[in-house]
């Protein structure tokens, strides 16, 4: 913001932060933040993801010794080459296809050992290493997001699990885009369809099939992969049982044109396609059906997926997020004030009624893991996963804070 509000270079910027003498007041929650940080820092919370792995990324640049002074570049492909025929007679790797070894193991010791006799192999007597770069991330990841939908104030937030090794690291709550799932559902296609009036929560639907988007061969399975079909169904029990027939063909009524315009641009996306033509011609969009199920072209953040379910959690009023509400510089005088941006984006009825139905998501649907036990709290939320489980999401809300769960591979493996 300094660089963008007021005028700043990079460089101008990073000094005033660090050695400006600025207040900067944040949003952060200490206190929150911290009961964060303990469950993110103990592996015990994370049964369900079985056994952790760890993911390599490598790099080794070496100039060799011949008159030309030749530099070689080596990165993770061919560190997998190089152990080709490896048996791996302890399974420490992830079998990938038909070779053993892999960048995905569950033993570092072991990896580590595999890194240095790469390394003894490739650079020989005279070669000068210019630079080797050894990453190990433990995998399934994970972010998270606390927000005040009143105000708009980030309290919490976790861009990933793990030691974090540096300044600036990847943040994986607000860096990186993934697909959204089942949670788009509730914005993309539910939000419009009630907010334009074409339909209520006892509008029905009729769930039949096979059913497959029009125009196309492709089928829309519901979400349990059974041939199962529950004839008319209403909204209610189509969004708290995640019901993926019944919301493609609601969102055909509405449109995805209306839904992208109206509703999903102004809940703060910034990341969907409108149009995006590739080098080699491939045309891509988000304006289209897929998009009820939360298929899209690169994804949502979580902290933009999470502004946007606060919207419904305050109203229909949509806050910008913020992080901070104020900088002062060494004498006092305020250099940004960072008071955030606000529009009614859907009629407060419409979110009382999204609300509603959430609430029994948690109550008698897919959310039910999520029910508070012994706290009396209204609770409404939506659950979201994409094929093969590669991300897994839950967003819920109470009266007080809305929060956000993002779990997967960073390579978009699967999660099973």
């Amino acid at each position: 913001d300094l660089q963008t509000e007021l005028g700043y270079t990079q460089t101008q910027a990073s000094n005033l932060i660090y050695s400006g003498g600025l207040s900067i007041y944040t949003t952060q929650d200490s206190t929150i933040q911290g009961i964060v940080d303990d469950i993110y820092s103990d592996e015990s919370y994370f049964p369900a993801m079985g056994t952790s792995l760890w993911e390599l990324t490598y790099a080794l640049s070496v100039q060799k010794g011949d008159a030309e002074g030749t530099v070689i570049h080596y990165h993770g492909d061919d560190l997998v080459d190089f152990y080709k025929d490896f048996k791996d007679p302890k399974g420490y790797y992830v079998d990938e296809g038909s070779r053993k070894f892999s960048l995905l193991f569950t033993n570092k010791e072991d990896m580590q050992e595999k890194i240095e006799a790469f390394h003894n192999a490739m650079v020989e007597e005279g070669d000068t290493v210019l630079g080797e770069k050894i990453t190990m991330t433990i995998q399934p990841q994970s972010s998270f997001v606390v927000m005040d939908q009143h105000t708009g104030h980030v309290v919490a937030i976790i861009g990933g699990r793990g030691e974090k090794e540096g300044n600036r690291t990847l943040n994986r709550a607000t860096d990186t885009v993934r697909q959204p799932g089942s949670t788009f559902k509730v914005l993309s296609t539910y939000l419009p369809a009630l907010d334009t009036g074409k339909f209520t929560l006892a509008s029905t639907i009729d769930d039949s099939g096979p059913y497959y988007y029009p125009g196309t061969k492709t089928e829309v399975n519901n979400w349990t992969r059974t041939k199962k079909y529950e004839g008319l169904t209403t909204l209610r029990r189509a969004i708290y049982n995640s019901m993926n027939i019944v919301t493609v063909k609601t969102l055909n009524e509405v449109t995805p044109q209306l839904s992208y315009d109206n509703y999903l641009l102004k809940l703060g996306f910034t990341s969907l396609v409108d149009s995006r033509v590739e080098d080699d011609g491939r045309v891509f969009t988000d304006i289209k059906l897929p998009m009820a199920l939360g298929g899209l072209t690169d994804g949502v953040s979580n902290l933009e997926l999470t502004a946007a379910y606060a919207a419904i959690a305050n109203n229909g009023i949509y806050t910008k997020p913020i992080f901070y509400t104020k900088v002062l510089d060494h004498d006092g005088k305020v250099l940004l004030d960072n008071t955030p941006k606000t529009e009614q984006v859907m009629k407060k009825s419409t979110a009382f009624l999204l609300t509603s139905a959430m609430e029994d998501v948690i109550k008698k649907g897919t959310g039910g893991s999520y029910k508070l036990t012994t706290i009396n709290m209204p609770i409404a939320g939506k659950t979201g996963s994409t094929s093969d489980y590669n991300d897994l999401w839950f967003c819920g809300y109470s009266p007080y804070y809305i929060a956000t769960i993002w779990s997967g591979f960073d390579n978009n493996r699967p999660q099973t």
